[in-house]
């Protein structure tokens, strides 16, 4: 449930220190050293894009000018904080929200966000962005990607649809993004270790729309939608050999909020239409309707270790807003709300919390979201600030 026009980033800024205080007491240390890897090079600079360690953050403080020794590399929150014009990233340290600091500034055309993913190994970004004097959303966006540690952005392709976001190949080397072609849409691929142009995979006549699914292995997925039957069907890339798989159909209707469990073995995602969900079995290649009770499910998450998938669920059927974790199809109730809804986001690494945007209204008025963190065991830490804030995932690296 990602809207347009986002409010002041100073409001997104307090709500990101928020969540770092809610972090702080869920979560032990997570982090640890690890090898650094150098992204790729080339591409056009984006003038518009400051870039940390030497960024400015609110204040006007820059940091790195006389700070001491970095510290060891360890595992920070990324997070973006929406603006008018212009969107913010920002790392944080969980165990001592204090500490922060922005690594890259994305200016877009007004009222339009920038849709960010993160690299697998936590080091780096990709993101669709409409420029600034853009007008078109689906065809006038552009395909960056950026280092968290600094450097300039690498364009990486042009003329691509924003509502399409990003995805990451499983071991970074590409990125992928949707495109509009002349009759239907595009797969628009751009490999990161060889510098080559990018590259349209093109989808069948009777697609009307596509959306990425996820990664795992040497495949990604993607899901398309049939403009004769409304059919939604699952398609994947092998990266190695360029052939595009067998579809699955996963629902006659469209499907969103796609969640690939760790193991790349099963697909949660929910309907767009009836807001129901489902999980497919991509190895038995079938697919069958999470128990809800009629409730509208909202954005699965998996634990990190696949055991297990959390579903939120708006108010419905009598009973109130919910989450349910699902293991091996069976439902227990995380936490329950009375009023407005949750929408799961991600889980801490080592499964202790999950993550989640606190709507105080209704699916079709939601209102501006707050963060909330709820622990395996059920307790909510509830965050009383509002704002534009999204969690992007976790990064590695040093403040």
């Amino acid at each position: 449930m990602r809207l347009p026009g986002r409010g002041p980033a100073s409001r997104a800024a307090l709500a990101a220190w928020a969540l770092g205080c809610a972090l702080a007491l869920l979560l032990s240390a997570c982090g640890g050293s690890g090898p650094e890897t150098t992204p790729p090079g080339g591409g056009d600079t984006t003038p518009g894009a400051t870039v940390g360690p030497g960024s400015p953050t609110p204040g006007g403080a820059t940091p790195g000018a006389g700070s001491p020794t970095p510290a060891s590399e360890t595992t920070l929150l990324l997070v973006q904080e929406f603006g008018q014009n212009a969107d913010t990233l920002r790392l944080v340290d969980p165990r001592d929200p204090s500490r922060s600091r922005t690594t890259l500034v994305i200016e877009h055309a007004p009222g339009w966000g920038a849709r960010v993913a993160i690299s697998p190994d936590g080091r780096r970004v990709a993101y669709a962005v409409l420029p600034r004097n853009a007008r078109d959303e689906a065809r006038q966006a552009e395909l960056w990607v950026a280092s968290l540690e600094g450097g300039s952005p690498a364009r990486q392709a042009t003329g691509i649809d924003l509502r399409g976001g990003a995805l990451w190949a499983a071991d970074g080397s590409a990125v992928f993004a949707r495109a509009v072609g002349p009759d239907s849409p595009l797969v628009v691929r751009v490999d990161q270790r060889g510098g080559t142009e990018p590259r349209n995979i093109a989808t069948g006549p009777d697609v009307a729309s596509l959306t990425l699914a996820g990664s795992h292995g040497r495949y990604i997925y993607w899901s398309e939608l049939s403009r004769q039957t409304g059919q939604a069907v699952l398609k994947s890339l092998d990266l190695q050999t360029g052939q595009v798989g067998p579809g699955l159909t996963l629902a006659s209707e469209p499907a969103r909020d796609f969640a690939l469990s760790p193991d790349g073995s099963r697909l949660a995602f929910t309907g767009a239409n009836t807001f129901k969900a489902y999980l497919a079995d991509l190895t038995a290649r079938s697919v069958s309707e999470l128990p809800t009770d009629g409730q509208p499910a909202l954005r699965p998450a998996w634990l990190p270790d696949g055991s297990a998938v959390a579903v939120g669920l708006a108010a419905g059927g009598g009973r109130p807003a919910r989450v349910l974790v699902f293991r091996q199809g069976s439902p227990q109730e995380l936490v329950s709300v009375q009023q407005g809804f949750l929408q799961p986001l991600l889980w801490t690494p080592d499964g202790s919390a999950l993550l989640c945007q606190y709507y105080t209204g209704t699916l079709s008025n939601p209102g501006n979201p707050a963060l909330m963190s709820v622990t395996t065991g059920g307790q909510p830490a509830s965050l009383p600030v509002s704002g534009q804030v999204e969690v992007v995932g976790w990064a590695r690296g040093r403040l």
